[in-house]
């Protein structure tokens, strides 16, 4: 879609159309019947438009003082398909049109629309009247993909031709090289397939739909190792696009949620795969290289956790977190790497480092204490996490136990 980029378009589509093409249509149907009417009021009370509700009223105000400005007028129409309101957006979108007839992104997004819904007569009405006004590639492609939805057996040469064209007068253009792509890897041209993907994989490394048909495509060509690798990023973004993180792809939160999600679901494997690569990529992020070592550990892997521990203090030698997490790891971790001593060194820097006002960072330096045989230290550690933390229960519990094996409380 020409106003969806970067791998988004159905996604983004979609999300702008409320809950989906259907959707749409059912609010079309209700504001076409009465647009200030009890359907129509409904449609406004829906929760899709009440999330846009102060952007929609903010953007009415502008046109309603700048009567002439086209650009507000398409501003509100994606605002009211956020909303789930379809006719009201192609109100405002024909209007804009009217006010400037060369408006590119109000055409597309009609062009869009009409499509989404299958009116090819509507969307081919706009693509001839904005052609004959200004060849573009945008608008090229919207033709190569109307002609394949009013006649898919029969329209892919032609359709073809059309994308070549659009490429001829701009050879970067996403869109187009996605779409002939797809056409010639239907036809079994892989080579130049994979030659246009792979500008669009380039561009935008997030297109969703790209790196699937890449991964066929060479396949096809026998380069079963490029193919593994680039199915293994689609199936990444795969993952994100339903955790709704897509755009967020190549940032270590993305990576962090990815990795919960891999191993809550049970691929340990894959979470300290995704970790692993993260750590490279975002080498100065504190819990990166943490998270790493926890799943090290969850894997049974002591000597790679404490390597991991190593590695983020090296970087981040004053960062509390990674103070705390490496003591527990130390003193209450797998035996051989067990290491009570640094642990109380660690544990105490942390609670230095947060000026002692963190219950979490104490009931570390109790565990410390407590792996190195200083349970009255250890029980004292508790009581001012208890201070802190008066509510925490679990504290009391683990200071009572302490006691009990001291011999009672002192």
């Amino acid at each position: 879609m020409f106003w969806v980029r970067c791998g988004l378009g159905r996604s983004l589509l979609l999300s702008l159309l409320g809950v989906g093409v259907a959707a749409c249509s059912r609010a079309d149907d209700a504001a076409a019947s009465s647009t200030t009417g009890a359907d129509d009021s409904r449609l406004l009370e829906a929760p899709a438009f009440q999330r846009v509700k102060s952007k929609v009223e903010s953007l009415e105000r502008r046109v309603a003082t700048l009567e002439q400005d086209a650009d507000a007028r398409v501003e509100l129409a994606k605002a009211y398909l956020q909303g789930g309101m379809r006719a009201r957006a192609e109100q405002h979108l024909r209007a804009a049109l009217e006010l400037d007839a060369d408006l590119v992104e109000a055409r597309m997004i009609l062009i869009d629309l009409a499509m989404a819904s299958g009116d090819v007569a509507t969307a081919r009405t706009l693509i001839d009247a904005g052609l004959a006004r200004k060849v573009s590639a945008a608008l090229l492609v919207a033709d190569a993909r109307a002609r394949l939805l009013a006649d898919p057996a029969h329209a892919r040469d032609e359709a073809l031709r059309v994308l070549e064209r659009a490429l001829e007068l701009k050879p970067d253009h996403l869109d187009a090289n996605y779409e002939a792509a797809t056409l010639l890897l239907d036809a079994g041209d892989a080579a130049a397939a994979a030659a246009k993907l792979e500008r669009v994989v380039s561009a935008s490394p997030i297109h969703l739909g790209a790196q699937f048909k890449l991964a066929r495509a060479y396949r096809a060509l026998g380069r079963i190792d490029d193919a593994a690798r680039v199915a293994s990023t689609h199936r990444r973004l795969g993952r994100l696009d339903d955790l709704g993180m897509l755009s967020q792809a190549d940032t270590p939160e993305a990576s962090l949620a990815l990795a919960d999600v891999l191993a809550d679901g049970g691929d340990r494997a894959g979470a300290r795969a995704e970790l692993t690569a993260a750590a490279v990529r975002f080498p100065e992020h504190p819990q990166i290289r943490v998270r790493y070592a926890a799943a090290c550990v969850a894997d049974g892997d002591a000597a790679a956790a404490k390597a991991g521990f190593e590695s983020a203090l090296l970087r981040l030698p004053d960062d509390s977190r990674i103070q705390a997490d490496y003591a527990r790891f130390l003193a209450t971790g797998p035996e051989a790497t067990r290491d009570a001593a640094r642990a109380v060194a660690l544990a105490r820097a942390a609670v230095e480092t947060t000026s002692g006002a963190d219950a979490d960072v104490i009931e570390v330096l109790a565990e410390a204490y407590a792996a190195y045989g200083d349970r009255a230290r250890a029980i004292a550690a508790l009581r001012e996490a208890e201070r802190i933390a008066p509510k925490r229960a679990a504290l009391a519990r683990r200071r009572a136990e302490l006691e009990r094996d001291q011999g009672g409380p002192p």
